[in-house]
């Protein structure tokens, strides 16, 4: 095989490893790339369902509140009425017995029980607001909590998003590196070849070289004819 054929295969060698080694480079970048492109996008989808939590607990908070105010107003109702129908009573008996309500002790123990059937009243409705008041702070926590993990999600979608971008960039950079390197590669083994075709033409060469002298040494002699002298049949 001559020098200009092992430098040619020598080359195509070289091209073909670089090649190779130029797509596994790739294909492993653009799986990193296609990871962080994934991981963005379900960082942002949990963002994105977060904020549905936030509302939806809130939402939830709000009618459970407002289910319990209405359910205390019901219960202050009722007790205003039958501390009306107590009073309509007690002011039936003492008319019924010759009392006069409006009057003495009596009238002092109608305004006593009035007093009473007001701040049992008033009760219920302070009651009735702590709990609404605490329902909706449960929500406004509940809300605030799914507020927050939307906000490490979109941080984290950021983050992965500024990873995809410099694998992009880092990418094209290695993908120069990798052909030039290529090129390189098929230099080398153009050289490799050319430097192995000459060698292995010189040896052919002191071979044949060898082979000829050695071959001129070992001719049997002959006498020539018509003189004195001896000389190889060469």
């Amino acid at each position: 095989m001559g020098v200009l054929a092992l430098a040619i295969a020598g080359a195509v060698v070289g091209i073909t490893v670089g090649t190779i080694e130029t797509v596994n480079n790739y294909q492993q970048s653009k799986a990193q790339e296609d990871m962080a492109r994934f991981n963005q996008r379900m960082a942002e989808r949990n963002a994105a369902q977060e904020n549905i939590n936030a509302a939806a607990a809130q939402a939830r908070a709000n009618a459970a509140a407002e289910a319990e105010a209405a359910e205390y107003a019901r219960k202050e109702q009722l007790e205003r009425e039958k501390n009306a129908k107590l009073r309509g009573y007690n002011l039936a008996v003492q008319g019924y017995s010759g009392m006069a309500s409006d009057q003495g002790s009596s009238l002092l123990v109608n305004i006593d029980n009035a007093v009473n059937a007001e701040l049992g009243a008033l009760d219920i409705r302070r009651i009735g607001e702590n709990a609404v008041n605490n329902i909706r702070y449960e929500g406004e926590l509940n809300a605030f909590q799914h507020r927050l993990n939307a906000t490490q999600y979109l941080g984290e979608a950021a983050n992965y998003k500024a990873q995809k971008n410099s694998i992009r960039s880092q990418r094209g950079w290695q993908l120069t590196g990798d052909i030039i390197g290529t090129v390189g590669k098929g230099i080398k083994g153009a050289a490799a070849g050319a430097s192995l075709g000459a060698s292995l033409g010189g040896s052919a060469a002191g071979a044949a070289s060898s082979g000829s002298s050695l071959l001129t040494q070992n001719l049997p002699k002959v006498k020539v004819t018509g003189t004195t002298k001896w000389g190889s049949m060469a």
